[in-house]
């Protein structure tokens, strides 16, 4: 049942985000302290690579959703509201959550180019299993624009 859940919400996410612009892929790689779980300060490695859609809720207001695949906690996803420094390059800070593994993060959108931007994150939860254990996670990831147009109707 769990298993159908998640693939019912990564069909409407995916098709949603099929009739949508400011959407990309990204790919993030990173580490996570995941003390709790060894006992030590042991920090281990991750990479996840997702799908999301940006959405300008005014003129400096940002919501930008994402939802994928991860090692080693198989999905993952994100949400969270932020403000541009410059609306012009895409350059903002968002803060939000990742619902699982669950962490709250603040993530810093630089400048994009032609082909997309790189983001930079850092993240904090309880280390608690529903946080795979993590306290802090870091992050880097390159955010690669979709071209996706609007069919038109006639």
């Amino acid at each position: 049942m769990k298993k159908l859940k998640t693939l019912i919400i990564v069909f409407v996410f995916t098709t949603f985000l099929g009739s949508a612009q400011n959407s990309y892929i990204e790919w993030n790689i990173g580490v996570a302290n995941i003390n709790e779980a060894f006992g030590e300060d042991f920090w281990a490695p991750g990479t996840s690579v997702l799908i999301g859609k940006r959405f300008d809720l005014s003129e400096n207001l940002i919501l930008d959703a994402e939802i994928g695949l991860a090692a080693p906690s198989i999905l993952t996803a994100k949400i969270g509201l932020g403000t541009y420094f410059n609306k012009e390059t895409k350059s903002a800070v968002v803060f939000g959550i990742r619902p699982w593994p669950l962490h709250g993060y603040v993530q810093m959108n630089l400048p994009q180019g032609k082909k997309g931007q790189w983001i930079i994150s850092g993240e904090i939860s309880d280390g608690s299993g529903v946080s795979f254990y993590s306290s802090h996670m870091f992050t880097i990831g390159y955010r690669w624009k979709l071209n996706l147009k609007k069919k038109k109707t006639k």
